[in-house]
């Protein structure tokens, strides 16, 4: 017996499907934490990226998903706090290693 469904493909899973599959278990427990701020929502959406890379759920504060949502202003970064530890070492390397010099 298979394990997946044969008639199923990946174009069938949505997006939200694709970034569940990305999460890390580990990193999904306790209350939100803030770990980064960003200065605007671009940047904040950048970051969240990054750590979904490696497996830690987030959220952007305040969302500023919706139509009139301003793009500007400042966002901070959450996580549970089961990935909080593993969430600002990995921000924090990629700021030195972004870093010139």
């Amino acid at each position: 017996m298979p394990l997946v469904h044969p008639a199923r493909t990946e174009a069938d899973v949505g997006e939200r499907g694709r970034r569940a599959r990305k999460v890390d278990a580990r990193y999904t427990e306790g209350p939100a934490v803030k770990v980064a701020y960003a200065k605007d929502l671009a940047q904040a959406e950048f970051l969240a990226g990054l750590l979904l890379e490696e497996g830690i759920p987030s959220m952007v504060y305040p969302p500023g998903a919706g139509p009139y949502a301003p793009l500007m202003g400042m966002r901070a970064v959450l996580v549970p706090e089961s990935g909080a530890d593993a969430a600002k070492e990995l921000l924090a390397y990629e700021q030195r290693r972004s870093s010139p010099g």
